[in-house]
């Protein structure tokens, strides 16, 4: 079962760095207790969470207040002390709650507000409010909606000033609007009137916070075209395509740097400035190209120091897709970076250096692969020999660029572990989970922050008990479970990483059968002993 100690013992603990006993409890429950009604009947539960950047506080979605209607509301805890769980929401038209969807409720960059979606006002209207962290007045974002809609997808500005969302408002109908994150005054829309039919595809926010680049049918009915526009309304959108000929913009990059922004569009790729001061580039000018837009697995990725663009194309139109990579000014052009028959997805390491691939070998197996960016040697593999009928499955580059861990059925068929190996397959790859009996696998994991952990989800130690465990990156010492012992029946479901890399939250079914609750683990010295 979780941890029995009082918050205020925890608290304590943590101001002396945790005395032994406090070091040694891990799945330690951060929820108040759940309502029941009738007694011995749990009627609440935990349904959804996120950290804030800063790491001080967890915010989560549940049932947890003690008197009907039990709906789901919003609270925040501060991780520093443990204290009391704080409610943000302001009080519920009957039949309203807070939207339980993970994509409804963001913490502000700054870690100083929440902005959740809720119905609120009136039932079934889902619309926009923000609120402090640490709690206080919630205030209602969007302006009046078109009865019977909602507000759309959310995001907040870099520099927390702001939030952009779509939405159907009664006075400005269908499009994108920007607000200052504390509803100091009314929302502006930033795109014209569409035209009829017409609609917003989705949008993004530039890292620096000072445009949002959104796709839209804005002029011509199903013609997807980009636009970018100031984040505070100051002037009109501007396109940033070239003319359509055929097709439709259909994806879409921003630089790190804010400058410009890279987008496939019938079927070539293009790179234009995000304030759209020169025209459109292409790219892939010199390659024979059938439809970029048709690979399925990622739109085109610009490296973290903004210097190149990697792509897919399909050059034979036979769904054999091939990896280049082209300098984001087009200043020389593009190189293809891999040897095997079919790329099925990729990534570029945070220190731009290299790219880490999937792709189907000379014999159709499919495995794992790296690559300098820039093509100037031949890609190398990454994961050690496969059984038959085995595959790399996904993988994820360490943030420190020097390693990458990938889930596989290398060993046995069907078995899927994961395995860490040097981004530069410069020693073999280290199996971190221990041996795995048939039908038990390793569903799937995260790498801290600071390059240190793995933590990963799997039912190792009984079959379909799905618990969850951490180990180092490089493999040096044994995985360790980090959730208590589980109720039988019990599970853990879905967890977060603290942004510091010191702790992991988790939510499980752990002390009641068919209840979701919310808890906590430590990963590092001095929270844990013999680590």
């Amino acid at each position: 079962m979780g941890s029995s100690l009082p918050r205020w013992t925890l608290a304590v603990s943590l101001s002396v760095l945790l005395t032994p006993a406090v070091a040694a409890a891990q799945g330690y429950k951060l929820n108040d207790p759940l309502p029941e009604n009738p007694p011995g009947t749990i009627v609440g539960d935990i349904s959804a969470l996120t950290i804030s950047p800063d790491a001080a506080y967890v915010v989560y979605v549940g049932r947890q207040d003690q008197d009907p209607p039990y709906v789901y509301q919003i609270y925040s805890l501060a991780l520093h002390d443990l204290g009391s769980p704080v409610k943000l929401n302001g009080p519920l038209v009957a039949g309203g709650q807070v939207s339980i969807l993970s994509s409804s409720f963001q913490v502000s960059p700054d870690s100083t507000r929440v902005v959740y979606q809720a119905d609120q006002d009136v039932d079934q209207e889902w619309e926009l409010f923000s609120v402090p962290i640490t709690g206080g007045q919630a205030v209602q974002l969007n302006g009046p909606l078109v009865a019977g809609t909602s507000v759309g997808s959310f995001r907040f500005s870099s520099d927390s000033s702001r939030v952009v969302y779509s939405a159907r408002q009664a006075v400005g109908g269908l499009g994108l609007y920007s607000v200052p994150v504390d509803g100091g005054s009314a929302p502006i829309r930033l795109n014209p009137p569409l035209v009829a039919g017409g609609g917003i595809l989705g949008f993004t926010i530039c890292p620096d916070g000072t445009r949002v680049v959104y796709r839209a049918d804005q002029e011509t009915d199903t013609v997807y075209e980009l636009y970018s526009a100031p984040i505070d309304g100051s002037s009109s959108p501007v396109k940033l395509n070239a003319p359509i000929v055929e097709h439709a913009v259909w994806s879409y990059a921003i630089s790190p740097d804010s400058a410009r922004v890279a987008y496939v569009a019938q079927p070539e790729l293009f790179v234009v400035p995000i304030d759209g001061s020169s025209t459109a580039t292409q790219l892939s000018s010199s390659l024979s190209v059938e439809p970029v837009y048709e690979a399925p697995f990622f739109s085109p990725a610009i490296s973290p120091d903004s210097s190149r663009v990697l792509f897919a194309v399909d050059q034979g139109g036979v769904n054999a897709y091939e990896l280049y990579t082209v300098p984001i000014d087009g200043s020389s052009s593009p190189v293809k970076i891999n040897s095997q028959i079919n790329a099925s997805s990729a990534s570029i390491s945070p220190d731009s250096s290299r790219v880490v691939y999937i792709a189907r070998g000379s014999t159709s197996v499919i495995e794992l692969y790296s690559v300098p960016l820039d093509g100037s040697s031949t890609a190398v593999k990454l994961n050690a020999p496969l059984v038959s009928g085995g595959s790399v499955a996904q993988f994820q580059i360490s943030p420190d660029s020097t390693r990458v861990v990938y889930r596989a059925d290398q060993n046995t068929d069907g078995v899927y572990e994961i395995l860490s190996v040097p981004i530069d397959a410069s020693s073999a790859a280290v199996t971190l989970n221990p041996h795995l009996f048939p039908f038990r696998d390793v569903e799937n994991f995260r790498i801290d922050a600071r390059s240190r952990w793995v933590v990963y989800l799997s039912d190792q130690d009984v079959n379909d008990v799905v618990e969850l465990f951490s180990v180092p990156i490089d493999g040096s010492r044994p995985a360790v479970q980090e959730n208590a012992a589980l109720v039988p029946g019990g599970y853990v479901h879905a967890y977060e990483l603290t942004p510091d890399g010191t702790r992991v939250l988790y939510r499980a079914v752990q002390d009641h059968l068919d209840v979701y609750e919310l808890y906590l683990s430590f990963l590092t010295p001095p929270f844990r002993r013999g680590r």
